[in-house]
């Protein structure tokens, strides 16, 4: 699969989970081929927290000048400090690159942001003391309090998708008790790994490795032929433990920053 089919199936994914985030402001239509989210009063600086955010994701329409014009105009008028711009490979990067230096974005200054890819092929399942099982409804409400301590308010984008036919969730336990989660959603032929985390006392236990195998095997199951994850250079041990299960970094997404002067 090419990096920009890659990024057209992940704008899918994005556009279907993002409805569940918490506190999602939904999107602003009609802005050329791009995805937009706007929170005026979110200033984090940090990209992965900032929902001021403009998405090119594998364009299957003509970019134009005027539609870069329109993004940076809206920002400004908002109010909001800044906004990230999150570009993945397609046909016009070059000419979208030109057109944010002309307004004066910079590429953001802190970690990378891979993409990374492998087929959807069966792999042994990772072994650990930790005992790992597919999430049903009634389980999730059982470990709700598990939940939150794993991934504060994220917790509620399990509860919310985990009825919901394109995604599985997994668990990994400790005596009976929750301590790591991660989701998997498929679109098409491609499963999508994310949503992830691991409550801190349970960390190094091999319970991100666990959730990663039995993931890329239901993957299988589901009829996928492909299996993408994202993740930061930061999270070292995240990056590492992909590639260990057999994925490659595909592409970076380009973070462009604008600031209000």
């Amino acid at each position: 699969m090419k990096p920009e089919e890659v990024a057209r199936h992940l704008r899918r994914v994005v556009v279907a989970s993002d409805p569940y985030r918490p506190e999602f402001p939904g999107t602003i239509e009609g802005i050329g081929d791009t995805y937009v989210t706007l929170d005026a009063d979110n200033d984090s600086p940090y990209p992965s927290s900032n929902l001021n955010a403009v998405h090119f994701m594998g364009c299957t329409k003509e970019v134009v000048s005027a539609d870069i014009d329109r993004i940076v105009a809206l920002f400004n008028e908002s109010g909001c400090r800044r906004f990230f711009f999150w570009l993945s490979p397609g046909l016009q990067k070059d000419e979208i690159q030109n057109w944010l230096a002309a307004h004066g974005l910079n590429r953001f200054g802190g970690t990378g942001y891979p993409t990374l890819l492998r087929t959807a092929t069966p792999v042994k399942p990772h072994e650990t003391s930790l005992e790992v099982k597919r999430l049903d409804p009634e389980e999730v409400k059982a470990q709700s309090e598990a939940l939150t301590e794993i991934f504060s308010s994220w917790g509620d984008f399990v509860r919310t998708t985990c009825n919901q036919p394109q995604f599985d969730h997994y668990g990994a336990y400790a005596n009976n008790r929750l301590v790591a989660a991660a989701g998997l959603y498929v679109i098409g032929d491609l499963g999508y790994l994310g949503w992830a985390g691991t409550a801190e006392p349970f960390r190094g236990l091999g319970g991100q490795n666990a959730l990663i195998t039995a993931r890329i095997n239901r993957a299988v199951e589901r009829g996928c032929r492909w299996v993408c994850s994202e993740t930061l250079y930061m999270l070292e041990n995240s990056l590492r433990n992909l590639e260990r299960n057999g994925f490659h970094i595909i592409y970076d997404k380009e973070v462009y920053i604008w600031e209000r002067p």
